[in-house]
């Protein structure tokens, strides 16, 4: 994965975990610092493993699949 990309997509997770902090699910919230943690990891290290990139993809997949959830949340609350 490209560094830049990375950096990103760190960003955005932050964005995400900001947002959601206070209304996700724990297990949302869990997989959010996971997911967070892999990137960091990857970019102070560089791709020291090769099974990094999936780990990373797996990581924000579990993440986006928990989305609809939050989703739903933040439209109960602004209802």
């Amino acid at each position: 994965m490209k560094h830049e990309s990375l950096k990103k997509l760190l960003e955005s997770l932050y964005e995400i975990k900001a947002k959601v902090h206070d209304v996700a699910e724990t297990s949302v919230n869990d997989k959010l610092d996971e997911a967070i943690e892999l990137v960091q990891q990857y970019l102070k290290d560089g791709s020291v493993r090769s099974s990094a990139d999936d780990e990373i993809l797996i990581s924000v997949g579990k993440v986006l699949d928990r989305l609809p959830s939050i989703v739903a949340l933040i439209k109960l609350f602004l209802d």
